[in-house]
C-alpha cells in the first residue's frame, strides 16, 4: 500500500504542475502535529472544550464563555465577538483580512471582501481556509500554490489566535 500512496502522490504532484511536496505538506489537511492543531480539529468537529460546545452534548451545565461572562461560548463568539480576546483578535484579523482580500481580488471568486462576509464565512475560513475547488470560475493549477500558501498563512494566524488567548492551555 505505501507503495501506491507514493506513486498517488507522485502523479496528484505531477498533474498539479507542483515541484514539491506544497500540497501535502501543509494546509488544512496536514497531519496534526501540536497541541492546538489538535485543539482547531476538536472546534471543527463541535468537539472543543469551549463551554457552548461542551454544554449541547451535556458534559457541562454552563454554556457561557469563562473570559467575559457575557454570552455563549460559541465557535462565533470566541473567535469574533469576546470582549476579553479583543487584542488577539485584532492580531489575528489583521494577518487573516489581508490573505482573504488578496485572495478574492485577485481571482474575484467571492468578489467579497474578508470584512463584508458573513460571520459564518468568516468562521468557515478560519477553521478551513480557502476553498480549493476546481469549479471556482478562475479555477487554474498556477492559482493552486498561491491558494495552499495563503491556506497555510491562515493556518498560522488561527493556531497563534488559539494560543495567545490561552484559552485552551
Amino acid at each position: 500500500q505505501a507503495a501506491s500512496i507514493l506513486t498517488f502522490k507522485n502523479s496528484l504532484r505531477a498533474n498539479l504542475g507542483l515541484t514539491s511536496n506544497s500540497l501535502i505538506d501543509f494546509g488544512f489537511s496536514k497531519i496534526l502535529n501540536s497541541k492546538l492543531d489538535k485543539k482547531l480539529l476538536q472546534i471543527k468537529l463541535g468537539l472543543s472544550n469551549l463551554n457552548g460546545q461542551l454544554f449541547n452534548y451535556n458534559l457541562s451545565d454552563n454554556p457561557f464563555c469563562p473570559a467575559c461572562l457575557e454570552s455563549l461560548e460559541s465557535v462565533s463568539h470566541f473567535f469574533l465577538e469576546c470582549t476579553s480576546y479583543y487584542d488577539e483578535r485584532v492580531l489575528l484579523m489583521s494577518t487573516i483580512t489581508p490573505l482573504v482580500n488578496e485572495y478574492s481580488l485577485c481571482l474575484t471568486v467571492h468578489g467579497k471582501l474578508f470584512q463584508a462576509m458573513p460571520r459564518a464565512d468568516k468562521i468557515a475560513i478560519m477553521l478551513n481556509g480557502l476553498p480549493l475547488d476546481k469549479d471556482m470560475p478562475v479555477f487554474s493549477v498556477a492559482t493552486i500554490p498561491l491558494i495552499l500558501e495563503i491556506n497555510k498563512s491562515l493556518h498560522e494566524a488561527v493556531i497563534n489566535y488559539l494560543y495567545t488567548t490561552k484559552r485552551f492551555t
